[in-house]
C-alpha cells in the first residue's frame, strides 16, 4: 500500500495483492469413488486511486482496479481454476462535506465487469455494471442522524444466456419434449427478443434507503427506516415481473464503552415481497417469498 502525496491537495493511493493457493478438488471417501486433482493458482490485484481536494470541504476521486477474487460455490468448494475470476472496476465521483461537519454526501459514476463460474454448464459467465449511487449523512443535532442512498445500476450478460430454464407455456413444453438446448427463449439480438440486450435479471434497477437513528445521551437509541425497490424484471426472457416494494426497518439498542445490544425488527409491516432465484437456471420457473417480519437480538462486547 502506498500514498503518494504528489502535491498538498493532490494524492494517488496505490495497493497490491498476490496471492497463492493450493487445493484439491475431490470428494470425501465415503461418497464413493470420484476423481480428484491438486492443483494450485497463483493470482495478482491492484488498484489506483487519485484523490483532488478542490477546497476544504470538497474532494473529486477516481478508482481503477484490476484483479481476480476467488469464487466458490455455495458452501465453500472450489471446482478448479475456473473458480478463480478476473474483476475490473472504474468508478469516479465527488465527496463533500457542509455545515460545520454535520452533513456529507457523495455522488458516484462506476463501470465494472467480472467472470462468474456458471455451475450448471460449466463455463464462465461475462458480466457488465454500470451504475450511479448518490448517498448522504445529516446529523440535525448530536443525537439524531439521517442517513440516505439512491443507487441506480444496470447489469447485462456479455454472451449468450447459456443452459437454463424459462417459463413456456404448454404447448411450447410437448414441442420442446421437455428438453432444454442452449438458448432457446430468443434472449439477446435476433428477431422477437423481449430482452436484446441481455439484461441481467433477479436485483432491481433502481432502489432507495432512508434511516434516522436517534440516540439518548443514557445510551439508548432507536431507529427507523425503509427500503424502496422498483419492479424488476425476475427472468432473462421478461415474462415475470417482481412489483415495487417498501420494506421497512427498525431497532431499538442500548450502548456502552464496553458492550452493546439491540433488538431489529425486518419487515415491520409485513410487506409481501419476494426475492429473485438464480437467473441461469431456475429464474423462470422459482420466485422465494422474502420472510415476514421476524426479529433478531444482537450482544457485542469489546474486548
Amino acid at each position: 500500500y502506498a500514498d503518494s502525496k504528489i502535491v498538498e491537495k493532490f494524492h494517488i493511493l496505490t495497493s497490491g495483492l498476490f496471492g497463492y493457493g493450493t487445493f484439491e478438488v475431490g470428494a470425501p471417501s465415503d461418497a464413493g469413488n470420484f476423481p480428484s486433482d491438486k492443483d494450485h493458482k497463483s493470482y495478482t490485484s491492484f488498484s489506483v486511486s487519485p484523490q483532488l481536494r478542490l477546497t476544504k470541504t470538497l474532494t473529486v476521486y477516481g478508482t481503477f482496479q484490476r484483479g481476480t477474487a476467488i469464487d466458490p460455490l455455495q458452501g465453500g468448494p472450489i471446482t478448479g481454476k475456473s473458480s478463480f475470476n478476473k474483476n475490473e472496476l472504474e468508478e469516479v465521483g465527488v465527496k463533500a462535506s457542509g455545515l460545520e461537519g454535520k452533513l456529507f454526501a457523495g455522488l458516484a459514476a462506476y463501470h465494472w465487469r467480472q467472470t462468474a463460474f456458471n455451475t450448471r454448464d460449466g463455463g464462465t459467465e461475462e458480466l457488465e455494471g454500470k451504475g450511479l449511487e448518490f448517498e448522504s449523512t445529516y446529523a440535525l443535532s448530536k443525537n439524531f442522524t439521517v442517513i440516505g442512498s439512491v443507487g441506480y445500476q444496470v447489469v447485462t450478460l456479455e454472451q449468450n444466456a447459456g443452459f437454463r430454464s424459462a417459463g413456456l407455456s404448454e404447448e411450447d413444453w410437448a414441442l420442446n419434449a421437455g428438453t432444454l438446448p442452449n438458448n432457446f427463449s430468443g434472449v439477446g439480438e435476433g428477431s422477437g427478443s423481449l430482452n436484446p440486450d441481455r439484461e441481467y435479471p433477479g436485483t432491481p434497477k433502481t432502489q432507495a434507503k432512508l434511516f434516522g437513528v436517534y440516540t439518548f445521551d443514557s445510551g439508548f437509541g432507536a431507529s427507523l427506516g425503509a427500503v424502496w425497490s422498483d419492479s424488476y424484471w425476475h427472468n432473462y426472457d421478461h415474462t415475470i415481473k417482481l412489483p415495487t416494494t417498501l420494506v421497512m426497518n427498525a431497532s431499538v439498542f442500548y450502548k456502552q464503552p464496553k458492550w452493546d445490544i439491540s433488538l431489529s425488527v425486518e419487515n415491520v409491516t409485513n410487506e409481501d415481497y419476494f426475492t429473485g432465484a438464480d437467473p441461469i437456471f431456475g429464474s423462470g420457473t422459482i420466485i422465494t417469498k422474502a420472510p415476514e417480519t421476524n426479529f433478531k437480538v444482537s450482544y457485542a462486547y469489546r474486548f
